[in-house]
């Protein structure tokens, strides 16, 4: 576990999820936030707190060199591209989730295993947007709760 509360921003993460997994995350602009999708529509920047767990996983690009995955990277980028019409593009965050999907599998290349770590990434990516809903909820609530006490 990192204990530093301040990371670069736009690198990425992995933290503890509601769901007793862990999950990839993008850090913010402030470096002390982390979003669960790049949709601001969908999902409020979280602070980054110790009780997360957070591990950096670092930049796209370095993570990708490091693992000896840039090969991979590209094949991922084009799959995403050609099957979500330009994603990798504009969602940096759902490439990562895929890119270590990928890392944690098959890792062999195979259009099959490029299946697996988009259909996990997918599956992140809900998981967090939910995680987001029951945190709306419960932010309601509070703000409900704090207006009929006064």
């Amino acid at each position: 576990m990192d204990k530093r509360t301040k990371y670069r921003p736009a690198t990425f993460l992995e933290v503890e999820d509601l769901y007793g997994g862990r999950k990839t995350v993008m850090v913010g602009a402030d470096g002390i936030t982390f979003w669960d999708a790049i949709d601001a529509e969908k999902v409020t920047p979280l602070v980054i707190h110790p009780v997360f767990k957070p591990v950096e996983i670092g930049p796209l690009i370095e993570f990708a060199r490091k693992n000896d995955l840039l090969d991979a990277l590209r094949a991922l980028t084009n799959h995403i591209n050609e099957t979500q019409g330009g994603r990798s593009e504009r969602d940096p965050l759902y490439v990562m989730r895929v890119l270590v999907a990928y890392s944690k599998g098959a890792c062999d290349g195979s259009v099959g295993a490029i299946r697996i770590a988009v259909l996990a990434a997918n599956d992140e990516e809900a998981r967090a947007i939910k995680a987001q809903e029951i945190v709306e909820q419960f932010i309601n609530k509070a703000e409900q709760d704090a207006g009929q006490a006064h």
